[in-house]
């Protein structure tokens, strides 16, 4: 919850996990977020490091949270 909160923006959050406690704590932070935020938090399923970089590209071009998801799970192996 305190890595969502320093990331925090009204235009939402991305999470990038990299194993599945990961991304089952990251659920479970969402879960504890009002309903609002949680809202405007989603966990993407995405290589780390390229997730990260292609997501960050896409957020500082002003994509939304949806295509920001997006991009970074292209990434993601089939």
């Amino acid at each position: 919850m305190a890595a969502i909160d320093r990331a925090w923006s009204d235009r939402g959050v991305a999470i990038l996990v990299d194993l599945g406690g990961a991304e089952t704590n990251s659920e479970m932070a969402i879960e504890m977020l009002d309903g609002d935020r949680a809202g405007k938090v989603v966990v993407c399923n995405a290589p780390v490091v390229e997730g990260a970089v292609m997501a960050a590209t896409e957020a500082s071009g002003g994509a939304s949270l949806a295509e920001v998801r997006a991009t970074a799970e292209q990434l993601s192996p089939a």
